[in-house]
Protein backbone atom coordinates (compact mmCIF):
# COMPACT_ATOMS: atom_id res chain seq x y z
CA UNK A 1 0.00 0.00 0.00
CA UNK A 2 0.99 3.75 -0.37
CA UNK A 3 1.20 5.71 2.68
CA UNK A 4 0.21 9.78 2.06
CA UNK A 5 3.12 10.94 0.93
CA UNK A 6 3.15 8.43 -1.91
CA UNK A 7 6.09 6.24 -0.68
CA UNK A 8 5.73 2.32 -0.18
CA UNK A 9 5.49 1.19 3.72
CA UNK A 10 5.56 -2.18 5.06
CA UNK A 11 2.83 -4.24 4.37
CA UNK A 12 1.68 -8.06 5.76
CA UNK A 13 1.95 -10.69 3.15
CA UNK A 14 0.63 -13.65 3.20
CA UNK A 15 1.46 -16.65 1.35
CA UNK A 16 -0.02 -20.18 0.14
CA UNK A 17 2.26 -22.48 -0.67
CA UNK A 18 1.50 -25.65 -2.71
CA UNK A 19 4.38 -27.60 -1.70
CA UNK A 20 5.29 -26.78 1.97
CA UNK A 21 7.73 -29.80 1.64
CA UNK A 22 9.71 -28.49 -1.02
CA UNK A 23 13.30 -26.84 -1.68
CA UNK A 24 11.28 -24.92 -3.96
CA UNK A 25 9.36 -23.73 -0.53
CA UNK A 26 12.49 -22.56 1.33
CA UNK A 27 13.81 -20.26 -1.49
CA UNK A 28 10.19 -18.89 -2.48
CA UNK A 29 8.53 -18.84 0.78
CA UNK A 30 10.65 -18.84 3.58
CA UNK A 31 13.52 -16.92 2.64
CA UNK A 32 11.23 -14.35 0.49
CA UNK A 33 9.50 -13.90 4.17
CA UNK A 34 12.56 -13.22 5.89
CA UNK A 35 13.93 -11.14 3.54
CA UNK A 36 10.39 -9.32 4.07
CA UNK A 37 10.58 -9.50 7.39
CA UNK A 38 13.88 -8.07 7.30
CA UNK A 39 13.31 -4.49 6.15
CA UNK A 40 9.66 -4.11 8.17
CA UNK A 41 6.78 -6.33 6.32
CA UNK A 42 4.98 -8.56 8.21
CA UNK A 43 4.61 -12.23 6.37
CA UNK A 44 2.49 -15.28 7.43
CA UNK A 45 2.21 -18.75 5.61
CA UNK A 46 -0.87 -21.15 5.04
CA UNK A 47 -1.17 -24.39 2.75
CA UNK A 48 -2.38 -23.26 -0.39
CA UNK A 49 -5.51 -25.80 0.46
CA UNK A 50 -5.83 -25.02 4.39
CA UNK A 51 -9.27 -23.90 4.62
CA UNK A 52 -8.81 -20.67 6.91
CA UNK A 53 -6.79 -19.22 3.41
CA UNK A 54 -9.68 -17.36 2.92
CA UNK A 55 -10.72 -15.51 6.35
CA UNK A 56 -6.67 -14.51 6.46
CA UNK A 57 -6.87 -12.69 3.17
CA UNK A 58 -9.02 -9.84 5.57
CA UNK A 59 -5.57 -9.18 7.42
CA UNK A 60 -3.05 -9.14 3.82
CA UNK A 61 -1.93 -6.17 1.87
CA UNK A 62 -0.52 -9.07 -0.86
CA UNK A 63 -1.18 -12.49 -1.34
CA UNK A 64 1.18 -14.73 -2.96
CA UNK A 65 0.31 -18.43 -4.32
CA UNK A 66 3.61 -20.28 -4.77
CA UNK A 67 3.70 -23.25 -7.12
CA UNK A 68 -0.27 -23.53 -6.71
CA UNK A 69 -2.55 -25.07 -9.53
CA UNK A 70 -5.97 -23.39 -10.31
CA UNK A 71 -8.23 -24.67 -7.77
CA UNK A 72 -11.69 -24.40 -5.85
CA UNK A 73 -9.73 -22.84 -2.67
CA UNK A 74 -8.04 -20.81 -4.48
CA UNK A 75 -10.84 -19.54 -6.47
CA UNK A 76 -11.84 -18.40 -3.15
CA UNK A 77 -8.98 -16.73 -1.97
CA UNK A 78 -8.72 -14.94 -5.40
CA UNK A 79 -12.35 -13.51 -5.29
CA UNK A 80 -11.73 -12.38 -1.98
CA UNK A 81 -8.85 -10.51 -3.34
CA UNK A 82 -10.30 -8.91 -5.59
CA UNK A 83 -13.53 -7.93 -3.38
CA UNK A 84 -11.24 -6.27 -1.14
CA UNK A 85 -9.05 -4.82 -4.05
CA UNK A 86 -6.01 -6.53 -2.82
CA UNK A 87 -3.08 -7.93 -5.35
CA UNK A 88 -3.19 -11.59 -5.82
CA UNK A 89 0.26 -13.18 -7.10
CA UNK A 90 1.37 -16.12 -8.42
CA UNK A 91 5.35 -17.24 -7.80
CA UNK A 92 6.50 -19.70 -9.71
CA UNK A 93 9.90 -21.44 -10.23
CA UNK A 94 9.60 -23.83 -12.98
CA UNK A 95 8.45 -23.59 -16.78
CA UNK A 96 5.22 -26.35 -15.54
CA UNK A 97 2.64 -23.87 -16.84
CA UNK A 98 2.52 -25.00 -20.52
CA UNK A 99 0.78 -28.34 -21.11
CA UNK A 100 2.38 -28.33 -24.68
CA UNK A 101 5.78 -28.27 -23.61
CA UNK A 102 4.70 -31.00 -20.67
CA UNK A 103 3.42 -33.29 -23.98
CA UNK A 104 6.31 -32.49 -26.12
CA UNK A 105 9.27 -34.87 -24.41
CA UNK A 106 11.70 -31.88 -23.40
CA UNK A 107 11.04 -32.32 -19.82
CA UNK A 108 13.13 -35.36 -18.92
CA UNK A 109 11.61 -36.17 -15.67
CA UNK A 110 8.01 -36.46 -17.49
CA UNK A 111 9.70 -39.45 -19.78
CA UNK A 112 10.42 -41.51 -16.54
CA UNK A 113 6.88 -41.39 -15.48
CA UNK A 114 3.83 -44.29 -16.26
CA UNK A 115 1.45 -42.62 -18.78
CA UNK A 116 -1.22 -41.93 -16.40
CA UNK A 117 0.90 -39.91 -13.89
CA UNK A 118 2.49 -38.34 -17.10
CA UNK A 119 -1.15 -36.92 -18.06
CA UNK A 120 -1.63 -35.95 -14.70
CA UNK A 121 1.43 -33.93 -14.69
CA UNK A 122 0.22 -32.44 -18.01
CA UNK A 123 -3.29 -31.99 -16.80
CA UNK A 124 -1.64 -30.02 -13.98
CA UNK A 125 0.02 -27.36 -16.28
CA UNK A 126 -2.85 -26.28 -17.42
CA UNK A 127 -3.98 -25.63 -13.72
CA UNK A 128 -0.71 -24.03 -13.22
CA UNK A 129 -1.58 -21.94 -16.27
CA UNK A 130 -4.78 -20.88 -15.10
CA UNK A 131 -3.48 -19.41 -11.69
CA UNK A 132 -1.29 -17.35 -14.01
CA UNK A 133 -3.76 -16.31 -15.47
CA UNK A 134 -5.87 -14.98 -12.49
CA UNK A 135 -3.26 -13.44 -11.12
CA UNK A 136 -2.57 -9.74 -10.86
CA UNK A 137 1.23 -10.21 -10.95
CA UNK A 138 3.42 -12.67 -11.24
CA UNK A 139 6.86 -13.49 -9.33
CA UNK A 140 9.62 -15.92 -11.08
CA UNK A 141 13.21 -16.94 -10.08
CA UNK A 142 14.43 -16.22 -13.99
CA UNK A 143 14.01 -13.78 -16.75
CA UNK A 144 13.06 -16.78 -19.40
CA UNK A 145 10.61 -17.75 -17.43
CA UNK A 146 9.42 -14.32 -16.22
CA UNK A 147 9.15 -14.19 -20.58
CA UNK A 148 7.05 -17.44 -20.67
CA UNK A 149 5.20 -16.35 -17.28
CA UNK A 150 3.86 -12.76 -19.66
CA UNK A 151 2.34 -14.50 -22.17
CA UNK A 152 -0.31 -15.43 -19.09
CA UNK A 153 -0.26 -12.44 -16.90
CA UNK A 154 0.19 -8.97 -17.77
CA UNK A 155 3.00 -7.86 -14.57
CA UNK A 156 5.61 -9.86 -14.46
CA UNK A 157 8.29 -10.10 -11.65
CA UNK A 158 11.83 -11.59 -11.26
CA UNK A 159 13.12 -12.15 -7.70
CA UNK A 160 16.23 -14.71 -8.40
CA UNK A 161 16.58 -17.72 -5.61
CA UNK A 162 19.11 -16.35 -3.41
CA UNK A 163 20.74 -17.43 0.47
CA UNK A 164 19.04 -16.47 3.93
CA UNK A 165 21.16 -15.95 6.50
CA UNK A 166 20.85 -19.82 7.65
CA UNK A 167 22.64 -20.89 4.26
CA UNK A 168 25.04 -17.92 4.48
CA UNK A 169 26.26 -19.21 8.20
CA UNK A 170 26.14 -22.73 6.92
CA UNK A 171 28.58 -21.72 4.19
CA UNK A 172 30.91 -20.06 6.05
CA UNK A 173 31.30 -22.67 8.28
CA UNK A 174 31.86 -24.85 6.14
CA UNK A 175 34.92 -22.85 3.79
CA UNK A 176 36.27 -22.67 7.36
CA UNK A 177 36.16 -25.56 8.77
CA UNK A 178 35.75 -28.44 5.76
CA UNK A 179 39.21 -29.45 4.38
CA UNK A 180 39.36 -30.93 0.88
CA UNK A 181 40.47 -34.71 0.65
CA UNK A 182 42.40 -33.09 -2.67
CA UNK A 183 44.95 -31.41 -0.45
CA UNK A 184 46.25 -34.37 1.10
CA UNK A 185 46.16 -37.04 -1.69
CA UNK A 186 46.39 -35.03 -4.52
CA UNK A 187 43.07 -36.12 -6.39
CA UNK A 188 40.71 -33.47 -7.09
CA UNK A 189 37.08 -34.14 -6.93
CA UNK A 190 34.42 -32.99 -9.17
CA UNK A 191 31.15 -32.90 -7.96
CA UNK A 192 27.86 -33.11 -9.14
CA UNK A 193 24.85 -32.56 -6.30
CA UNK A 194 21.24 -32.64 -7.54
CA UNK A 195 18.30 -32.89 -4.91
CA UNK A 196 15.68 -34.43 -7.85
CA UNK A 197 16.32 -37.36 -10.45
CA UNK A 198 15.73 -34.21 -12.89
CA UNK A 199 18.70 -34.04 -14.44
CA UNK A 200 19.42 -37.57 -16.31
CA UNK A 201 20.02 -36.23 -19.56
CA UNK A 202 21.69 -32.72 -18.30
CA UNK A 203 24.01 -34.98 -17.35
CA UNK A 204 24.69 -36.39 -20.40
CA UNK A 205 27.64 -34.02 -21.76
CA UNK A 206 29.33 -33.87 -18.84
CA UNK A 207 29.61 -37.42 -18.76
CA UNK A 208 31.30 -37.67 -21.55
CA UNK A 209 34.12 -35.28 -20.75
CA UNK A 210 34.73 -36.58 -17.39
CA UNK A 211 35.09 -40.09 -19.06
CA UNK A 212 37.60 -38.30 -21.62
CA UNK A 213 39.51 -36.37 -19.18
CA UNK A 214 39.93 -39.89 -16.32
CA UNK A 215 41.07 -41.87 -19.44
CA UNK A 216 43.90 -39.31 -20.02
CA UNK A 217 44.57 -38.70 -16.12
CA UNK A 218 44.44 -40.72 -13.19
CA UNK A 219 44.12 -38.75 -10.60
CA UNK A 220 40.57 -36.89 -10.83
CA UNK A 221 37.47 -38.65 -9.06
CA UNK A 222 33.71 -37.67 -9.47
CA UNK A 223 31.57 -37.39 -6.37
CA UNK A 224 27.75 -37.42 -7.15
CA UNK A 225 25.84 -35.92 -4.31
CA UNK A 226 22.08 -37.05 -4.41
CA UNK A 227 20.45 -38.40 -7.28
CA UNK A 228 21.97 -39.76 -10.38
CA UNK A 229 21.86 -43.17 -12.08
CA UNK A 230 25.55 -43.39 -13.05
CA UNK A 231 24.52 -46.46 -14.63
CA UNK A 232 23.05 -44.19 -17.56
CA UNK A 233 26.34 -43.08 -18.92
CA UNK A 234 28.54 -46.15 -20.90
CA UNK A 235 31.05 -43.89 -21.25
CA UNK A 236 31.92 -44.09 -16.95
CA UNK A 237 31.53 -47.68 -16.80
CA UNK A 238 35.08 -48.08 -17.00
CA UNK A 239 35.98 -45.79 -14.52
CA UNK A 240 33.22 -47.05 -11.31
CA UNK A 241 36.15 -46.98 -8.84
CA UNK A 242 36.95 -43.31 -9.41
CA UNK A 243 33.01 -42.40 -8.87
CA UNK A 244 32.29 -41.93 -4.97
CA UNK A 245 28.20 -41.84 -4.10
CA UNK A 246 26.91 -39.59 -1.39
CA UNK A 247 23.48 -39.86 -0.23
CA UNK A 248 21.06 -36.47 -0.50
CA UNK A 249 21.76 -34.14 2.76
CA UNK A 250 19.38 -31.78 3.89
CA UNK A 251 19.64 -28.21 2.31
CA UNK A 252 22.63 -26.98 4.81
CA UNK A 253 24.39 -29.52 4.71
CA UNK A 254 24.91 -29.25 1.36
CA UNK A 255 27.58 -26.58 2.02
CA UNK A 256 30.10 -29.28 3.76
CA UNK A 257 29.68 -31.79 0.46
CA UNK A 258 30.39 -29.48 -2.34
CA UNK A 259 32.88 -27.96 0.12
CA UNK A 260 35.21 -30.36 0.39
CA UNK A 261 35.31 -30.64 -3.31
CA UNK A 262 37.33 -28.83 -6.21
CA UNK A 263 35.18 -28.39 -9.25
CA UNK A 264 31.47 -27.92 -9.77
CA UNK A 265 29.86 -29.59 -12.35
CA UNK A 266 26.54 -27.39 -13.81
CA UNK A 267 24.89 -29.15 -17.12
CA UNK A 268 21.95 -28.43 -18.29
CA UNK A 269 20.47 -29.79 -21.65
CA UNK A 270 20.83 -26.51 -24.63
CA UNK A 271 17.78 -25.37 -26.13
CA UNK A 272 15.76 -26.66 -24.12
CA UNK A 273 13.24 -24.55 -22.54
CA UNK A 274 12.54 -26.03 -19.93
CA UNK A 275 15.93 -25.88 -18.74
CA UNK A 276 17.06 -22.42 -20.00
CA UNK A 277 13.97 -20.98 -17.38
CA UNK A 278 16.22 -23.27 -14.26
CA UNK A 279 18.04 -21.01 -11.90
CA UNK A 280 21.39 -20.70 -11.32
CA UNK A 281 21.47 -22.07 -7.29
CA UNK A 282 23.56 -25.33 -8.00
CA UNK A 283 26.30 -22.74 -9.18
CA UNK A 284 25.29 -20.59 -6.50
CA UNK A 285 25.52 -23.46 -3.62
CA UNK A 286 29.20 -24.14 -5.40
CA UNK A 287 30.16 -19.87 -5.29
CA UNK A 288 29.33 -19.01 -2.05
CA UNK A 289 31.95 -21.78 -0.31
CA UNK A 290 34.62 -20.39 -3.02
CA UNK A 291 34.09 -23.49 -5.33
CA UNK A 292 34.43 -22.53 -9.13
CA UNK A 293 31.88 -24.01 -12.03
CA UNK A 294 31.55 -25.38 -15.17
CA UNK A 295 28.02 -24.55 -16.62
CA UNK A 296 26.08 -25.03 -19.52
CA UNK A 297 25.64 -21.76 -20.71
CA UNK A 298 21.85 -20.88 -20.36
CA UNK A 299 21.12 -17.10 -19.57
CA UNK A 300 20.70 -17.94 -15.76
CA UNK A 301 23.59 -19.63 -15.59
CA UNK A 302 25.69 -17.55 -17.30
CA UNK A 303 24.81 -14.88 -14.55
CA UNK A 304 25.70 -17.39 -12.13
CA UNK A 305 29.17 -17.84 -13.65
CA UNK A 306 31.50 -15.53 -15.13
CA UNK A 307 33.02 -17.47 -17.98
CA UNK A 308 36.94 -17.18 -17.04
CA UNK A 309 36.40 -15.14 -14.15
CA UNK A 310 34.18 -17.17 -11.44
CA UNK A 311 34.70 -20.67 -13.58
CA UNK A 312 33.79 -21.72 -17.12
CA UNK A 313 30.56 -21.92 -19.29
CA UNK A 314 30.92 -24.86 -21.41
CA UNK A 315 28.44 -25.32 -24.71
CA UNK A 316 29.25 -29.07 -26.11
CA UNK A 317 31.42 -31.78 -24.73
CA UNK A 318 35.19 -30.31 -26.02
CA UNK A 319 34.61 -27.69 -24.50
CA UNK A 320 33.66 -28.97 -21.16
CA UNK A 321 36.88 -30.89 -21.30
CA UNK A 322 39.23 -27.80 -21.87
CA UNK A 323 37.37 -26.54 -18.77
CA UNK A 324 38.14 -29.32 -16.57
CA UNK A 325 41.52 -29.96 -17.92
CA UNK A 326 41.95 -26.10 -17.10
CA UNK A 327 40.45 -26.24 -13.62
CA UNK A 328 41.31 -30.07 -12.52
CA UNK A 329 45.57 -29.76 -12.86
CA UNK A 330 45.74 -26.12 -11.63
CA UNK A 331 45.24 -25.12 -7.96
CA UNK A 332 46.23 -21.91 -8.03
CA UNK A 333 43.64 -21.17 -10.48
CA UNK A 334 40.73 -22.93 -8.61
CA UNK A 335 41.86 -20.67 -5.71
CA UNK A 336 41.62 -17.34 -7.33
CA UNK A 337 38.09 -18.39 -8.80
CA UNK A 338 36.55 -19.79 -6.36
CA UNK A 339 37.14 -16.63 -4.38
CA UNK A 340 36.16 -14.37 -7.26
CA UNK A 341 33.03 -17.11 -7.32
CA UNK A 342 32.46 -15.84 -3.50
CA UNK A 343 32.76 -12.37 -3.89
CA UNK A 344 30.25 -12.45 -7.06
CA UNK A 345 27.96 -14.58 -4.96
CA UNK A 346 27.81 -12.65 -2.00
CA UNK A 347 27.56 -9.18 -4.37
CA UNK A 348 24.30 -10.23 -6.01
CA UNK A 349 22.84 -13.08 -3.97
CA UNK A 350 23.70 -12.49 -0.37
CA UNK A 351 21.22 -11.75 1.71
CA UNK A 352 21.70 -7.98 2.56
CA UNK A 353 22.07 -7.14 -1.17
CA UNK A 354 18.77 -9.20 -2.13
CA UNK A 355 16.70 -8.65 0.56
CA UNK A 356 16.11 -4.42 -1.18
CA UNK A 357 15.57 -6.06 -4.44
CA UNK A 358 12.70 -8.87 -2.58
CA UNK A 359 11.06 -5.48 -0.82
CA UNK A 360 10.76 -3.19 -4.14
CA UNK A 361 9.61 -5.99 -5.51
CA UNK A 362 6.71 -6.00 -3.03
CA UNK A 363 6.28 -2.32 -2.76
CA UNK A 364 5.55 -2.79 -6.89
CA UNK A 365 2.99 -5.18 -6.27
CA UNK A 366 0.90 -3.95 -3.58
CA UNK A 367 1.10 -0.18 -5.04
CA UNK A 368 -0.23 -1.75 -8.37
CA UNK A 369 2.26 -0.37 -10.18
CA UNK A 370 4.46 -2.43 -13.20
Amino acid sequence: MLSTNGRSQPGRILFLSGVPTSMGHVYRVEHVAAALAHVGWRTSWLPADDPRSVAEVEAAHVVTAFRAPWSEPLALVASRCRSRGIPFAYDIDDLIFEPDLMASGRVAVLEEMPPDDRRRFEAMAARHRETLAQADAAVLTTEPLAAAAAMHCRRTFVVPNALDPRMEAAASKARSTVSKPSATDGRPRLVFASGTPSHARDFTVAADAVARVFARHAEPLLVVVGHLDIGRYPSLDPFADRIERRPIVPLLDLFTEVARCDVNLAPLELGNPFCDSKSGIRCLVASIVGVPSIASPTPPQQEAVVDGQTGFVASDVAAWERALEQLVFDAPARLRLGRAAQAHAEAHWGFTAWAPHVERVYAQIAAGGG
